[in-house]
């Protein structure tokens, strides 16, 4: 289900937003290639059938970064929805984001 959105709009998308905290990934030291980990916050990612979820990331699921993800979120659906994105809820942090 290809939506037509590129990941880099959203991320863009995200980077222009109001929300204060926006994911971002840093590599980790360990014997493996490759690894990273996330911060807490808001990001985009591309889902196996094309289409592309806004996440929230909250490191340990922290009762703080619980409160703090759903008044995000609901912040940043209302922020692109005034832009002409449109939103499905998939689980409680996470959202399909498509044009609308």
């Amino acid at each position: 289900m290809e939506t037509g959105l590129k990941i880099q709009e959203i991320t863009g998308l995200i980077r222009k937003s109001p929300i204060a905290t926006k994911s971002h990934k840093w590599a980790t030291k360990t014997n493996k290639a490759g690894r990273s980990a996330r911060s807490t916050g808001i990001y985009a990612e591309k889902a196996w059938d094309g289409s592309i979820n806004v996440r929230y990331n909250l490191n340990n699921y922290a009762e703080h970064n619980m409160k703090m993800a759903d008044a995000h979120l609901a912040e940043f659906v209302q922020f692109a929805e005034g832009l002409g994105y449109a939103f499905t809820q998939e689980a409680r942090w996470t959202f399909k984001i498509e044009a609308a």
